[in-house]
């Protein structure tokens, strides 16, 4: 049983290196091969494979390695491999955002806040009117001390409008 166990404490701990997808790496070269040990990059090419500094990866892809993240973010991202000039290899992570279209995002602002500014300054100027000429001015103050009130609730109502035009257009 000694025996087994000391045999067991010897065996070196293998880490499997992982070939990360060519769809989920984006390079000038497309020989290059991206490998991850998911603490480490490497890049393979014709020559050797090597190891990418810490320095050498932008903040997005450090967390991912740190989280040990790097199967969801496949999902949803890729991995930029750039080569300066002096030879050394750098990586990006970059995220594919289903982002809406900008013409549907800025119709959807304009209908917001216009259906805002219509329904709450509509509402005190048809109340003014039912309670008559001698409410006007009070109508008039209402309409400034609500005003600060009013421009928040048009802002969110702009920004909810405009994700979703942004949302129901698409991209442009």
């Amino acid at each position: 049983m000694k025996k087994l166990l000391l045999a067991l404490l010897c065996v070196p701990t293998i880490h499997a290196m992982e070939l990360v997808e060519a769809r989920n790496v984006s390079s000038a070269d497309e020989s290059l091969k991206l490998y991850t040990n998911h603490k480490d990059m490497f890049v393979e090419d014709d020559n050797a494979a090597y190891r990418i500094e810490r320095h050498a990866m932008n903040k997005d892809l450090r967390n991912v390695l740190a989280h040990k993240a790097l199967k969801k973010f496949k999902d949803a991202g890729y991995i930029q491999i750039n080569q300066d000039e002096t030879g050394k290899y750098a990586l990006a992570a970059h995220v594919r955002g289903l982002g809406g279209g900008g013409v549907g995002a800025t119709i959807g602002v304009i209908v917001g806040k216009t259906l805002t500014y219509g329904i709450c300054y509509g509402g005190i100027w048809v109340a003014s009117l039912i309670a008559g000429p001698a409410s006007t001015p009070t109508a008039l103050v209402a309409g400034k001390v609500a005003s600060p009130f009013i421009e928040l609730a048009s802002n969110k109502v702009a920004i909810g409008c405009g994700i979703l035009g942004g949302i129901l257009t698409g991209p442009v």
